[in-house]
């Protein structure tokens, strides 16, 4: 009962400090009581296993060699086909999130499926219409694609569940947080990138200043995501987590792959750094996972697609060899684990 006591009291002081949700203790008993009645390598097995699908993911999607840009949007059905597939288990993904937070609904598994599908289907024929009207490839082609799938998200909720959703204004107010919460995950689409061009343009003293906008937009992301959530505290965490921290740890490894000079990768680790003392009260153990895993799945990601057919279109590999870019990897990775292991 003291752990349990001490984890209460820190979450009370994390939220004052950073309101970004808490784990009731009902969460951490059934935490303790699955750790204790599972055998170690399968907890272990959890923690290694679980970027393989994503990893699986992106293997075979980059499998699917492209046609040059040039062929224009006609000619080129393998981007189609996988900017589709692409965007199905990115509306799959967000349905599920929202099927575990809005336990009350009762999603049935195969309204998921189809809702994911017809999104993902006709979000892309709306960015193939603009990309023969407009240009091709569309840029921020994500950004065009969420408006579609999102009416389609809507329409497929009112078919399926419109009678729990119209006789529950709890459940409307609830999915109405959830949708927000969907409009950062797309607005993250559009400000990273941005960001990693405003990085890549800059140089020298001013580089490394433009580190420090890193934590600006994910503390926006963090308070944005925690009022839209409002009580709903047990949940904040790992929305929190899978939604800023992965993009965050994701384009902070952009952020050092891009950088010019060893002063702006050492400013890219204290800004890290800092924020985890910062935060140290809140789920330490998930922020931590997610940093110290996810640039080595980028980086696994990245050696992976250096061999595959479509590597001439990724701007990255200009200009590397394959020993060059393992060596360029092992040594970003080990000023980063350095900075870890300091924390």
């Amino acid at each position: 009962m003291g752990i349990f006591s001490c984890s209460m009291a820190l979450d009370k002081l994390a939220t004052k400090l950073q309101p970004h949700g808490c784990y009731s203790i009902q969460r951490l008993r059934r935490l303790k009581l699955y750790t204790e009645t599972r055998l170690l390598w399968r907890l272990l097995a959890v923690c290694f296993l679980t970027p393989i699908p994503c990893i699986a993911m992106a293997t075979l999607v980059e499998s699917m060699p492209l046609a040059p840009p040039s062929a224009g949007p006609f000619n080129n059905f393998a981007f189609w086909i996988r900017a589709t597939i692409v965007t199905y288990f990115v509306d799959y993904s967000v349905l599920v999130q929202m099927s575990q937070s809005l336990a009350r609904l009762k999603m049935e598994h195969r309204y998921i499926v189809t809702i994911a599908l017809v999104g993902s289907v006709i979000s892309f024929t709306v960015v193939f219409a603009v990309a023969v009207w407009v240009a091709f490839p569309v840029p921020f082609s994500m950004l065009v694609a969420s408006p579609p799938s999102t009416l389609v998200v809507l329409i497929g909720f009112n078919f399926a569940w419109g009678l729990r959703w119209s006789a529950d204004a709890g459940l409307r107010r609830d999915f109405v947080r959830h949708m927000m919460v969907f409009v950062w995950q797309v607005a993250l689409t559009f400000i990273y990138p941005l960001y990693i061009f405003g990085f890549t343009s800059l140089s020298g003293v001013s580089q490394t200043a433009f580190v420090l906008l890193l934590p600006t937009i994910k503390a926006v992301g963090e308070s944005w995501i925690s009022h839209t959530l409002g009580d709903e505290n047990d949940i904040k965490p790992e929305v929190i987590i899978f939604n800023v921290e992965v993009f965050n740890a994701l384009y902070v490894s952009c952020a050092v792959q891009n950088s010019t000079s060893y002063a702006t990768t050492i400013a890219l680790m204290l800004v890290d750094v800092l924020h985890f003392w910062f935060c140290m009260t809140e789920y330490i153990i998930l922020v931590e996972y997610t940093e110290a895993v996810l640039p080595m799945v980028y980086a696994l990601y990245l050696m992976i697609a250096f061999h595959m057919p479509n590597n001439k279109y990724i701007q990255t590999f200009d200009g590397l060899s394959s020993e060059q870019l393992v060596t360029f990897f092992s040594d970003r990775l080990r000023v980063r684990s350095s900075f870890g292991s300091g924390v």
